[in-house]
C-alpha cells in the first residue's frame, strides 16, 4: 500500500511514504549465542509503523552447567528498534535488579538485521554486560510464532 501526503505548504509537492513491508508484532521465539554461551530467547513485539517495541526474555540452555551462561543469560527486559524495507536495527537492554542469578548485572545488546522477515530473524550482535564487559561475537535466530 503506497500512502500520499500533501503539505499545506505552497509549492510543495506530494511525499510518498511506504509502510513497512516486514509485520513483527507477535511472539517470537529462538536461540542465540556469544562468548558467554548459549541462550533461549522470547520476544514479544509490538509494531506501529517503522517502530518496534516489545518484552524480551532469554534463559540459560543449561542453568545448572555452572558456567557464566547459566547465571548471566536470565534476564527479561526490553526490545527496540526500527525497520525500513528489510533492514532491521534493535537493541535490547536488560537491567540490573530482580529475581535473576546475577542482579547486579545490566546488559545491553545491538543487532542489525539486513534481511528481516515476517516469519524469520537471523543475525549477529554485539553487547556488554556490565560484570563481564563487552561481546562483539553473538548470534541469534528468531522465528515468529503462528
Amino acid at each position: 500500500m503506497l500512502v500520499t501526503l500533501f503539505s499545506s505548504d505552497c509549492g510543495m509537492s506530494p511525499v510518498a511514504l511506504n509502510p513497512p513491508s516486514v509485520k513483527l508484532s507477535g511472539t517470537w521465539t529462538g536461540t542465540g549465542s556469544d562468548t558467554q554461551g548459549p541462550e533461549l530467547i522470547a520476544w514479544e513485539l509490538r509494531q506501529t509503523g517503522n517502530m518496534v517495541m516489545g518484552t524480551v526474555t532469554t534463559q540459560a540452555v543449561d542453568t545448572t552447567d555452572g558456567s557464566c551462561a547459566s547465571c548471566h543469560k536470565n534476564k527479561s527486559g526490553t526490545v527496540s528498534g526500527t525497520i525500513s524495507g528489510t533492514k532491521l536495527t534493535l537493541s535490547m537492554f536488560f537491567p540490573s535488579g530482580g529475581n535473576v542469578p546475577t542482579p547486579m548485572c545490566s546488559v545491553t545488546i545491538n543487532a542489525t538485521v539486513p534481511e528481516a522477515t515476517d516469519s524469520a530473524i537471523a543475525t549477529s550482535y554485539s553487547g556488554v554486560d556490565t560484570c563481564e564487559g563487552p561481546f562483539v561475537d553473538g548470534v541469534f535466530s528468531m522465528d515468529h510464532q503462528r
